[in-house]
């Protein structure tokens, strides 16, 4: 019985002195992968979202807008969470709380055949670009506009800040939540917060 035994046992020893030896060893991280998988868990799928960083992954996204999408790239973006701002709008209004949820979609990438469609169907109920009852905005916001307007009409909120997107538009938020963030706690207050994609 003892020949049963010491073969298992001898790789089982080796198996153990391997992984100490790995362990030991340092790892170091030269950079990061441009994946992001997200999902949610009443979702039956998940999201991959892939950052442009080189030429495997450029033309891996152009495969994609070539084969899923009709719309220009800048376009298609809002496909990633026009899902979700769908449900969101159904069910604050659902719930009767219509006016809980603001939000404003800047497009700030189009062809001037596409900005005439828009014009002409402007009086339409929802958006024909995004089929939500918010208007795309055509164009780049003003920022300061956009933080005063904010800051007035909801003058005792706390009011969140989420950007995935360029450093420099970071450095442009972040300087708006801070000048238009009241000095009194009990008033208006923006956080910023930014995703690192």
């Amino acid at each position: 019985s003892w020949k049963w035994i010491l073969a298992p046992g001898i790789l089982y020893i080796f198996e153990r002195i391997l992984r100490f030896y790995r362990s030991q060893q340092k790892v170091v991280i030269t950079k990061w992968h441009p994946f992001t998988l997200t999902s949610a868990p009443e979702e039956d799928f998940f999201s991959i979202h892939i950052r442009a960083v080189g030429d495997w992954t450029e033309n891996l996204i152009r495969t994609f807008e070539q084969q899923y999408s009709s719309v220009p790239r800048e376009m298609g973006a809002f496909a990633w969470f026009n899902d979700l701002l769908a449900s969101l709008e159904q069910e604050m209004e659902e719930l009767g709380k219509v006016g809980f949820l603001n939000y404003r979609l800047f497009l700030t990438g189009w062809d001037s055949s596409f900005a005439c469609h828009a014009a002409l169907n402007f009086d339409k109920a929802n958006d024909i670009l995004t089929g939500l009852k918010q208007k795309t905005f055509f164009g780049r916001p003003m920022w300061d506009n956009e933080f005063s307007t904010i800051a007035t009409a909801h003058p005792k909120s706390a009011v969140g800040v989420f950007l995935c997107g360029p450093q420099t538009l970071a450095k442009s938020l972040s300087k708006c939540c801070h000048q238009y963030s009241s000095l009194d706690p009990r008033k208006v207050q923006f956080y910023f917060n930014k995703e690192n994609f």
